[in-house]
């Protein structure tokens, strides 16, 4: 027994037709699920990008010099970042201190990068 696929039409205007037809060809989509999985895809990477510009943003800005504890960084983070993927990126951009394991300060040669991560 076969399942039948089930499709949604989308209503759009003349103009975005034309436009969508024409980045398909561009991308080499061959149908348009290809070619919205591609979209995806992209706004998916472009997202991601634009979280690790704004929070190396705010660590290197406001941030560069501290050191603080895991919860300490908790609070100030979500003083300064809105969603939890910005909050997961930039615990990820901290390290251990050298001098102390159990305070964490941010990974400078991030900053050095100059917010392209």
């Amino acid at each position: 027994m076969t399942r039948s696929k089930r499709y949604t039409c989308i209503s759009v205007s003349e103009r975005a037709a034309r436009k969508l037809q024409m980045l398909k060809r561009e991308v080499g989509a061959g149908t348009w699920n290809q070619l919205l999985e591609i979209l995806i895809k992209t706004f998916e990477e472009w997202r991601k990008t634009q979280i690790r510009k704004k929070v190396a943003k705010v660590l290197c800005n406001d941030f560069k010099e501290a050191k603080a504890s895991l919860t300490a960084w908790a609070r100030l983070l979500t003083k300064k970042l809105e969603t939890k993927e910005e909050i997961a990126t930039a615990l990820e951009i901290l390290e251990p201190s050298k001098e102390d394991p159990t305070t964490l300060e941010v990974n400078t040669n991030i900053c050095n990068e100059k917010h392209t991560l």
